[in-house]
């Protein structure tokens, strides 16, 4: 049997297998017995033997609690970290430009050739305003231009007063609510085509899809009380628009 013992098992396993390997006579790392004597000049590295043996087992335990830190700061940030922001501020720019009704992108406009009775209306201060009183702009000559408001007991249609016009890029729904109206069961808005020809009927109001680039002219229809007010009417009407893609969008009922 050769001189020569197996390789040490413990060999690479800590201080307390090195001192074991020490007093059983094994050989270190394929060192002989006799080589392996001088064990003592690891000493410093894996706490050597004597009455300084323990110092490696205490240093053992110290690398096992550091690497137990460590494992927990790690497992500890996965199980706390959310990678959420908590606040942030950006400087952006925000330009809005408020204009007038025939310059807006739903605009309401005067000019197109279609219309022809934009004397009842005009631009106060950059809005659209009706008006079929005295404040009706009727600057022909002689007595047709002398009337101060509509006759009692009477229905009056004023067709083509101005023209809405689509200068988004969406389809919108156009509605005019008539409820700030002091008569609105009195007051029927209804739609021509923008050549002028009339859409559907004088009756009813109209309220449907201008798509982008299109418009719609309005007319009024007023139904006159049978006693004379030159107060009789106040009120004020709202146009909404409505982008036809949006789904919580509902068409508002005939």
């Amino acid at each position: 049997m050769s001189d020569s013992a197996p390789l040490c098992p413990f060999a690479g396993r800590g201080c307390v297998r090195f001192c074991q390997c020490i007093q059983k006579g094994c050989p270190l790392f394929g060192v002989s017995k006799r080589g392996a004597t001088d064990a003592r000049s690891v000493d410093v590295r894996c706490g050597g033997v004597g009455p300084r043996g323990n110092q490696g087992e205490n240093n053992m335990e110290r690398r096992k609690f550091l690497i137990g830190m460590g494992s927990l700061a790690v497992g500890g940030a996965a199980v706390t970290g959310t990678g959420a922001l908590t606040q942030q501020k950006s400087t952006r720019a925000f330009d809005a430009a408020v204009v007038a009704d025939d310059q807006a992108m739903l605009k309401f406009d005067l000019s197109d050739s279609s219309l022809e009775n934009t004397e009842y209306a005009s631009y106060e201060n950059g809005s659209l305003q009706l008006h079929f009183d005295e404040n009706a702009d009727l600057s022909n000559e002689g007595w047709a231009g002398q009337g101060d408001g509509l006759n009692p007991d009477s229905t009056v249609d004023f067709d083509n007063v101005f023209q809405i016009q689509n200068a988004t890029a969406d389809n919108l729904h156009i509605n005019i609510d008539k409820s700030n109206l002091d008569n609105p069961d009195k007051i029927t808005f209804y739609g021509h085509w923008t050549n002028g020809i009339l859409m559907g009927s004088r009756d009813s109001d109209w309220n449907g899809q201008v798509n982008s680039g299109t418009g719609v002219n309005i007319g009024v229809r007023i139904e006159t009380p049978d006693s004379i007010d030159d107060g009789w009417e106040t009120g004020y009407i709202v146009i909404e628009a409505n982008d036809m893609s949006d789904q919580t969008f509902q068409t508002p009922e005939q």
